[in-house]
Order: structure tokens, then sequence, then C-alpha cells
């Protein structure tokens, strides 16, 4: 088992997705040049350990392409990049001909230990359970990256749930996630405060998070879009109390001082938003 990067402390609060990590006996043998590392920065600040799984085709002499990432422990933590990075250099010593498909695990570990020890944001079913949601036809290792909608309350279960991504792709990996994660997945975070503080800015549109963030924020419509009221002028603070459905109420004020126009605007503009917490997390198949 290869093991990639060297050490350097720092202090952060990540969130990581549960899975295993051993070395599968399907996946190959290979060497990395000596002396180099692939260990993603992000990670490396934050001293966090972490795998990905490649599914590669061969190439001549040993040399590996077309490479996709197909499991990782972590989310935006940089590790399948890394490992993509990795796979341009390395060369298989298992037993391969030109155009076969192979699967290439690497660890991102620090020498001597002393990783950081990293929760979870999602607490995930059985194992079996995942298994049993393998879509029917596909690829015997496969992931789907999921963002879905936490609970303010704390743990409870999760909704609204999709895919933003999946591999191998066209393999129903990613619905197959979605639909998983709704019916057995868990929220793990904390808690939210009963009031929370939201920037109302110009311009502002609610939309649904693009990013790979384990957990994001995000402000919602509530009724006929053509009836919201316009954003600000400028950008106006408000701390605000989570209503029914996570509807903001009885925002007031809070921050650097606004105009009187903007802030009415905002104020307006707030009692039509509803507060949306998300989770983004990792489901692996067969790893």
């Amino acid at each position: 088992m290869r093991f990639l990067g060297l050490g350097l402390a720092a202090l952060a609060a990540v969130v990581a997705s549960p899975a295993l990590a051993e070395r599968l006996s399907t996946d190959a043998d290979y060497v990395l040049p000596a002396g180099r590392h692939f260990f993603p920065d992000r990670s490396l600040r934050l001293q966090i350990e972490g795998w990905t799984r490649l599914r590669c085709a061969v190439h001549e002499a040993g040399a590996v392409g077309d490479c996709v990432v197909v499991g990782e422990s972590a989310v935006d933590l940089g590790f399948g990049d890394a490992a993509l990075k990795a796979s341009r250099v390395a060369r298989l010593t298992s037993p391969a001909q030109p155009g076969d498909v192979v699967y290439i695990h690497l660890e991102f570990r620090f020498p001597g230990g002393g990783a950081r020890t990293v929760e979870t944001s999602v607490t995930p079913p059985q194992r079996a359970t995942i298994e049993a949601a393998r879509p029917a036809l596909a690829e015997p290792i496969g992931m789907a990256l999921v963002s879905c909608e936490a609970p303010v309350s704390g743990a409870g279960p999760l909704t609204r749930c999709r895919a933003l991504a999946e591999a191998p792709l066209n393999d129903g990996y990613g619905a197959a996630g979605a639909a998983l994660a709704e019916r057995a997945y868990v929220s793990a975070l904390p808690p939210m405060a009963p009031r929370v503080k939201v920037a109302i800015r110009p311009g502002d549109r609610p939309r649904r998070p693009h990013t790979y963030t384990v957990e994001e924020y995000d402000l919602e419509p509530v009724g006929d879009l053509a009836t919201l009221p316009p954003a600000p002028s400028e950008p106006v603070w408000l701390n605000c109390a989570l209503g029914a459905d996570n509807r903001l109420r009885g925002c007031r004020p809070d921050g650097p001082e606004a105009s009187k126009e903007a802030t009415a605007a905002a104020l307006a503009l707030a009692r039509r938003l509803r507060f949306a917490r998300w989770t983004t997390f990792v489901i692996n198949w067969g790893q």
C-alpha cells in the first residue's frame, strides 16, 4: 500500500463522509516516482488523511490514463484531484495489458501519524443497506456526491437530496445516491442557534448551492417569484429568527449601518425568504 505526503500542522474544522478505506483485492499494484509527494494542499494544511480510488485504462509500458475518481473519503479536500495528478506518473507493477481496465487505490497518510480526527456531517446506514441500493447492472465500484437539505434542529432526516456528481457516468449511481440519502441517511450536524445572521445584497437571488462544500447556507424565495420584493441597493446584515419551515421572522438590522431605504428593502425581502442548510457528502459502493 502506498503512503503519499508529509505532515504539516493546522487548526480548522472539516467534515468528511465516512467510508471504508481498505485496499481491495481487485486494486492494481503500482509505483510512483521517488521523492515526489501529491498530498492535496488543503488537507495538508489541515493535517487530514484520506484516500481515493481511480478507475483507469492501461496504456503502454505500464502507464495508465483516462482515469476517473470512483471512490473518495472526503468532500472538498482535494484527494480526487491529487490522485488524478499522481496517476499521470504512476507505473503498474501488476500484470496488465494495454486496453485493460484497472482500479488504483491511493492513500494519503502522514508519516508517524498525528492526523486530525474528522467528524462526519451525516450518519450513514449499515453497509448492507448501501450495497443493496446499488443500481442494477452498474459497475461493482462507484460513488455519488450528494447534496441534501439538513434540519436546523440538529440530527434528523435529510430532504431534497440531489446528486452533484457520479462515477462511473451513466451507471445510475447519482440517482441511487440521492434516493438512498433521503431514505436512510441522517444529519449529524449540531443544532443551529434560534436566530441567524444573514446578508441581503444587491442583486441577490436565492439559489441552490453548486459548490462541493460540506455545509452551506442558502436563502430561498417563498411564493411567486414575480412578486418577490426587489433586493436592497447596498448590502444589509440582518439578525432573524427561524419560524415555521425555516421562514425568516422577526428580522432586525445587525451589522454595518445601511441607509433607511436599503434596510427597508432588505426587511421586506426577508419576509419572503426561508433559510436552507445544506450538507454535501460522498456515498461509496463496493469500497
